[in-house]
């Protein structure tokens, strides 16, 4: 087994979260500035030893793709020229933001930690790993 990436991808933020070498866990890691990514990741593919990046992939409720759709194809094409050694996998990511909220509540966060929209992305990426590590396709 290998360690994967998960990415929880915003125009403004994105929320990082790493699996263990096993690939059984999913751990929120870090939010950053959208446009720090590509400098992250030279810096800890490497680093970490990272073999996938799993991307989450908005969808609305029907399946239909959404207006951030083009946005996330674009940067799967960028990963995929950037970092050729490296599996991009893309996974549905509904409802990620609503079940990182329910889950801070449920971890008793405060309703300041709540309002901290970086965590909630963190906690979405590793939702967004998480989905992929039990995926049977995988």
């Amino acid at each position: 087994m290998s360690v994967a990436l998960g990415i929880d991808y915003g125009t403004k933020r994105v929320g990082l979260a790493i699996s263990d070498e096993l690939g059984m866990i999913a751990s929120p890691l870090e939010t950053i500035h959208s446009t720090e990514l590509t400098a992250w990741l030279t810096r800890n593919i490497p680093l970490r030893k990272i073999k996938t990046v799993v991307v989450g992939e908005p969808k609305k409720l029907d399946g239909s793709d959404t207006d951030s759709t083009q946005l996330i194809n674009e940067l799967c094409v960028h990963l995929r020229r950037t970092f050729p050694q490296v599996e991009i996998v893309r996974v549905d990511e509904r409802f990620t933001s609503s079940i990182a909220m329910q889950s801070m509540i449920i971890g008793g966060a405060s309703k300041k930690q709540r309002q901290n929209k970086g965590a909630i992305d963190a906690i979405s990426a590793a939702l967004i790993l998480r989905s992929w590590l039990e995926s049977p396709k995988r």
